[in-house]
């Protein structure tokens, strides 16, 4: 599935995606037990905002960072939400097209982070439409 905004498109994230992530998570608390019960209601949330598979993953890597505990749903849904929104913002503002900018640093995520966690990496598709 193809998310379009700002002339940008991006995959949504999967629920296979969302429990890689929630993984990722997990092992980065390792105290925390994560039941089934407890990943069902993350995914059904998380699949709810629409939000793509790499803003989600850079999300629980700024949360790793960040928090002393395992995040709530809200949490990590409003990190994800702020990294979507500030990426909209900056394709609207950049001129990235014009002079060829990459993402900052506080947007991408770090080389090879999603084929280590998700198994492949996402592709932007520039211009709105597949190459």
């Amino acid at each position: 599935m193809i998310r379009m905004w700002s002339g940008e498109a991006s995959a949504m994230a999967t629920e296979t995606d969302v429990v890689k992530v929630l993984r990722y998570m997990a092992a980065a608390w390792p105290r925390v037990e994560v039941s089934e019960q407890t990943v069902a209601v993350y995914v059904m949330h998380m699949l709810r905002t629409g939000l793509a598979a790499d803003a989600l993953l850079l999300a629980a890597v700024n949360l790793v960072d960040t928090m002393e505990f395992f995040p709530s749903v809200a949490e990590w849904r409003r990190e994800a939400t702020c990294i979507q929104n500030e990426r909209e913002v900056w394709y609207l503002t950049s001129n990235y097209r014009l002079h060829g900018y990459e993402l900052p640093e506080r947007l991408a995520l770090p080389a090879g982070m999603a084929a280590m966690v998700l198994g492949y990496e996402p592709v932007e598709l520039l211009g709105g439409g597949a190459e």
